[in-house]
């Protein structure tokens, strides 16, 4: 089973996307409110995927900083990340994250198909029982 790691600050679009990744029963979701807690959360969980909001509000570091300090961590720097984004009309940001190190860019509000195509190229064969 593919272990997911999702940091997102709002409870309804987590709960969503965790809906969305188990129902098949090939992801196991691990979630984080904030930078800091899905930090510590990567480092113990050592999940095979992190998906990772840009704005995760004003009492936590950013995604770009999260991302940052996962890809400084020899224990997280391998795991891929996606970006999970409401930035859908800054086509500089989808530059600059690729750059920053993220395996990929998803903008909100994003479809069905399309995230479970984008996660699904990062941990096939990690979701077969």
């Amino acid at each position: 089973m593919a272990r997911i790691l999702y940091i997102e600050d709002e409870p309804d679009i987590a709960e969503l996307v965790r809906r969305w990744l188990e129902e098949d029963g090939l992801h196991e979701m691990v979630h984080a409110t904030d930078g800091h807690t899905g930090l510590a959360l990567a480092a113990s969980e050592r999940p095979d995927l992190i998906l990772l909001d840009l704005n995760l509000g004003e009492f936590s570091i950013d995604g770009w900083e999260t991302n940052r300090l996962l890809k400084a961590d020899p224990a997280t720097r391998s795991v891929p990340v996606i970006a999970l984004t409401a930035h859908a009309q800054l086509s500089e940001h989808r530059e600059l994250a690729r750059a920053k190190g993220f395996a990929e860019y998803i903008t909100k509000p994003f479809n069905y198909d399309e995230l479970l195509e984008k996660v699904g190229s990062f941990v096939e064969g990690k979701g077969a029982p």
